[in-house]
């Protein structure tokens, strides 16, 4: 079986967690999704301070680790949060944004 290998960045230590093995992109997410939606958690509290990365493939047939040529980012924890989603869907539309702005600067 592929396992693909996951870490998450720390901006404030400057440096990675140890690498997560899961079978799907989908399951990654999920699992950093709910750890930045667990008010205990830090990914919740610092959530602009962490970043799931996907790294690579993990084969167990043959103990074989694949990095990728790069890390490919999938979001900070504060853009898993759904308190960050929720305040995304109530911001006005741009040109809503760009007329309150004109109002202002007259």
């Amino acid at each position: 079986m592929t396992l693909k290998v996951f870490t998450v960045y720390d901006s404030k230590a400057d440096a990675y967690l140890p690498p997560m093995f899961l079978p799907t992109k989908g399951l990654a997410i999920r699992s950093f999704s709910d750890a930045a939606n667990s008010e205990g958690h830090n990914f919740h509290k610092y959530a602009g301070d962490f970043t799931l990365f996907e790294i690579g493939e993990y084969d167990d047939s043959n103990a074989m680790v694949t990095l990728l040529e790069s890390k490919v980012n999938l979001g900070t924890a504060l853009e898993h949060s759904d308190t960050h989603k929720e305040t995304l869907r109530t911001l006005p539309p741009m040109e809503k944004q760009e007329e309150g702005l004109k109002h202002v600067s007259n």
